[in-house]
């Protein structure tokens, strides 16, 4: 395993926005990468396929609680950074160091290559997945789940909420999951890339043109 900070192919830069806030930029290449996981707090990530390049370019931006709490979560946006950690194929970004407290929020929005396989592991927040091509994992504490893309890309779907509604929506129709507070769907597409959903507390909607 290593952990790649500034290097040739890996450029991230810290950006001051607001006083109490900080965006973190990165820009690498994907050559030889096969998967992206995105591992966060609480927030929302973005995620859009489609570049034509082996380029992935990542922003995140972090926001401080306000409150009691304010100066302590101040201090933790001011020490964050955007780790990239590089293991066979698989490349993993986080905020570090890990934030426990979930002292201040993270919006993430990531642009890359559609074929890559995605997987995002959020607390609290939205996660949005858009014409990737790649296997779709999605593990979600609370919030609301959006995935779009190719329906000829995906072949098992499988998605689950403890506690809110899961909707598939493709040429062939529309689906709701089966289940009376949770509810739970198994479809299976044309293609052969899957799409894996899991929330706590949520909805998911699913939609493949």
């Amino acid at each position: 395993m290593r952990v790649l900070r500034i290097l040739a192919l890996c450029l991230i830069v810290a950006v001051p926005v607001a006083a109490e806030e900080r965006i973190l930029d990165l820009s690498r290449s994907v050559e030889g990468v096969t998967s992206v996981v995105v591992a966060a707090g609480v927030g929302d990530v973005e995620i859009t396929g489609g570049a034509d390049n082996d380029m992935l370019t990542a922003r995140v931006e972090l926001s401080p609680k306000r409150g009691f709490w304010g100066s302590r979560s101040r201090r933790a946006v001011e020490r964050a950074e955007l780790q990239v950690t590089a293991k066979g194929d698989t490349l993993t970004l986080r905020i570090s160091p890990r934030d426990g407290d979930h002292s201040f929020g993270e919006k993430w929005t990531l642009h890359l290559p559609a074929r890559l396989r995605v997987s995002v592991d959020l607390g609290v927040g939205d996660v949005t997945v858009l014409d990737t091509s790649g296997d779709i994992k999605v593990g979600l504490g609370v919030g609301d789940v959006r995935i779009e893309g190719e329906h000829s890309d995906f072949g098992s779907i499988r998605a689950s909420s403890g506690v809110g509604d899961t909707v598939l929506s493709t040429p062939d129709g529309r689906e709701h999951g089966d289940g009376f507070v949770g509810h739970s769907l198994h479809q299976r597409g044309p293609g052969t890339s899957t799409i894996e959903v899991s929330i706590g507390v949520g909805d998911s909607m699913i939609r493949l043109r």
